[in-house]
């Protein structure tokens, strides 16, 4: 067993990574484990691109969380400039501004509450207005759009990597290749972490495992619940208005559906890139078995319904497809929280669909829990991701937190 960490962290995905990332550049000797590579297609941080904005309709209470991240990925992307280890290779640029639209209510309502409590810049459409500006655009009458041009394109599985790339250069141990296999607290507060290849120690532990939270710790079964996710990559009939200086990343909300969401092409990869966000009940009952086959009515169908009502020329072949998992919440909010028996474990399950984005916050605030027992950057904003027995579900949780063993 090697010498003791200051901190380890389970999971190197879009949160775990972030989490390590601020550790290392703190001077911490931390441990960042994961059991594929980062940037890996095994869970919710693949897919090339990422949708990132600050008028935001999932809350208010999110915008100083974005407010920070925004300026995150700037600065991420000029320290990964400067480690990496080969200088002639070049960077990828992290962060694409191409607008984001925001189609139809109660979304586009939602995310304008967001911009007035905030005083972000915004602009409200009519339909015809969409189409006048963004030709490949062509929302029903009556229904309104919120346009925020601060908003983009992330690339998630570089992001990541960049994040684990500036905590290499900073001093973190990174193991790839290694499964978790259990983890334990120890008589003198600090933890132990099994895997597969060997066991570490450390004082203080971030899980940060996506959809196999609950595995690694029992009592969030039915509170992190994974879900199936899919996207879809469509050969425009018109490809030169779905390009990213002529068109924005969106989301589209039809009545009686969950949102859609998606992207211009990007990065080299052919094809108009849309997804939908699933109902509560997609849920998978083991991650190691989700079912990556692609339904044509199933998965394919509502796609294909969201392209007829508002990107009509988009709707061409399937050039492919994916299937990923998101780590829902009964409330859509996420878990960034130390465990109820242990003050040493951070507990993180960041996602429901919408994490990514967030990823430089709730990196540093993971971070900042681990280090300190408390989030100071952010201690009014975390509130709303604690577990708290008044949030859905989560009386459930604690009172398994409150009689499971050691």
């Amino acid at each position: 067993m090697a010498a003791r960490f200051d901190a380890i962290v389970v999971g190197l995905g879009a949160h775990g990574s972030a989490a390590l990332y601020n550790l290392a550049k703190w001077g911490c000797r931390v441990l960042g484990i994961e059991r594929w590579a980062p940037g890996h297609g095994n869970a919710s941080h693949h897919g090339l691109t990422r949708i990132t904005r600050q008028c935001y309709a999932e809350g208010a209470g999110y915008v100083p969380l974005l407010r920070h991240s925004f300026e995150a990925y700037k600065t991420l992307e000029r320290e990964s400039k400067q480690a990496r280890a080969d200088r002639r290779v070049p960077a990828l640029e992290l962060y694409l501004q191409t607008g984001v639209l925001n189609i139809g209510d109660p979304l586009a309502g939602d995310a304008l509450a967001a911009a007035q409590a905030h005083g972000l810049a915004h602009e409200v459409l009519d339909p015809a207005e969409v189409s006048r500006r963004f030709p490949g655009v062509a929302p029903p009458d009556g229904m309104r759009t919120l346009y925020e041009a601060a908003g983009g394109i992330l690339r998630p599985e570089a992001m990541v990597a960049a994040h684990c790339q500036v905590a290499a250069f900073h001093g973190a141990a990174i193991r790839t290749g290694e499964q978790v296999l259990r983890w334990a607290a120890l008589p003198d507060g600090g933890v132990r972490v099994d895997t597969d290849a060997g066991s570490y120690l450390a004082d203080k532990l971030i899980l940060s495992a996506g959809a196999w939270m609950p595995k690694l710790v029992p009592e969030l079964e039915g509170l992190v619940v994974p879900e199936r996710a899919t996207v879809g990559w469509f050969k425009p009939r018109r490809p030169e208005l779905f390009a990213p200086s002529r068109l924005p990343v969106w989301l589209l909300q039809l009545p009686g559906r969950p949102p859609f969401y998606g992207f211009p092409e990007f990065g080299g990869e052919p094809g108009f890139k849309l997804g939908a966000f699933n109902e509560r009940g997609a849920a998978v009952a083991d991650p190691e078995a989700l079912d990556r086959a692609w339904s044509r009515e199933g998965d394919e169908g509502p796609l294909r319904e969201a392209m007829a009502a508002v990107f009509p020329e988009a709707n061409g072949d399937l050039l492919r497809f994916g299937v990923c998992m998101f780590s829902g919440t009964p409330d859509g909010h996420f878990i960034v929280d130390l465990h109820p028996r242990h003050p040493q474990v951070v507990l993180c399950s960041a996602c429901s669909g919408h994490g990514f984005k967030l990823s430089p916050a709730v990196g540093l605030a993971a971070a900042e829990l681990a280090r300190h027992g408390r989030c100071s950057s952010f201690e009014v904003e975390m509130r709303m991701h604690r577990l708290d027995a008044a949030r859905v579900g989560h009386a459930q949780a604690l009172a398994r937190f409150a009689t499971a063993g050691p």
